[in-house]
């Protein structure tokens, strides 16, 4: 790769908050990277307001916009943006956070110092209006694998479980990227590309916040979103990432990580108790947690899910 690469910053738009949107256009036209073309695609069509929009707030780099005709969905809108932009690098991007000065330079650096084709950073996370909530999402979550991880780990089989580079935070080669297609429907766009770019190379933590997460009423996610019983944490969390490690496991059938990836989907899928404790490694905290909701009675899984996401609001 060139010493200064060319960057591709991809952003997926769909019906924004447009004082949200302005700040992250405004944080992305304040940095000093002179190589980078914003990619727009807009995932609702019918809104003709975000070209304009977009290009009065983007006079520091040039901007395309995919041609858009229907709404397809994130995956497949971050999809159409990897596989139409051209550059060394890419850079993911969202429509309602804030970078700070030097995102992309300091990401490029660092990708350059270690040899890794991808680079994922440390976040900050604000609120609605913009005030820090936590200051480092990895200090304030130091039992969290997805985030306590260094660079050079080998984070494969664990990356097939649960995301360890959030979109917005990530940095990847675009020959890894382009490798990674098709997406997956099932899988979000940056478990996936992290996941295959772990398995084709080195994979670097900068423990930098480079970005600025908000978290609001539209966006606010967490672990127990949506799960009120175990059939909705089958449905919506095991059943997924069983499909994802079956997609990992058809492209790579020669990979090292291939046979523990799919010998701890298949503990998930079948409940055993055994199996998840057996393969505990690949996903501690998901081995556990769901050894736990196989043992305790569904009316106490539902009582306890339900006082924890009220005591995390």
């Amino acid at each position: 790769m060139q010493k200064q690469p060319n960057i591709g910053i991809l952003m997926s738009v769909y019906k924004p908050d447009f004082d949200y949107f302005a700040q992250q256009l405004d944080s992305i036209n304040l940095q000093n990277y002179p190589n980078a073309v914003l990619y727009v695609r807009n995932d609702f069509p019918s809104d003709t307001t975000i070209e304009p929009f977009v290009r009065k707030h983007l006079d520091n780099f040039p901007v395309v916009f995919l041609p858009s005709t229907k709404n397809i969905g994130y995956v497949a809108s971050f999809e159409a943006l990897v596989k139409n932009a051209d550059e060394d690098v890419f850079v993911f991007c969202d429509q309602d956070d804030i970078w700070e000065q030097g995102r992309l330079t300091r990401a490029v650096d660092y990708m350059l110092e270690t040899g890794a084709v991808l680079v994922t950073c440390d976040r900050s996370i604000i609120d609605a209006n913009g005030e820090i909530i936590e200051a480092s999402f990895r200090d304030s979550h130091p039992k969290a694998y997805e985030v306590n991880w260094n660079t050079g780990d080998d984070i494969t089989v664990r990356a097939a479980s649960s995301c360890h580079s959030i979109g917005m935070a990530t940095m990847v080669r675009a020959d890894i990227a382009k490798q990674a297609l098709p997406f997956p429907s099932h899988t979000a766009h940056d478990l996936w590309v992290t996941l295959i770019a772990s398995e084709l190379g080195k994979v670097a933590f900068l423990t930098d916040c480079l970005v600025k997460y908000r978290r609001h009423g539209e966006n606010v996610s967490g672990t127990l979103t949506n799960v009120a019983t175990k059939q909705d944490w089958i449905d919506t969390r095991v059943a997924p990432r069983l499909m994802t490690a079956r997609e990992f496991c058809f492209r790579f059938p020669n990979s090292i990580h291939a046979n523990k990836i799919a010998a701890f989907a298949h503990a998930r899928e079948t409940g055993s108790v055994w199996f998840l404790f057996k393969h505990r490694k690949a996903s501690p905290a998901i081995a556990w947690f769901e050894i736990a909701l196989h043992i305790v009675p569904t009316p106490i899984f539902s009582l306890v899910t339900n006082f924890i996401k009220k005591r995390s609001r």
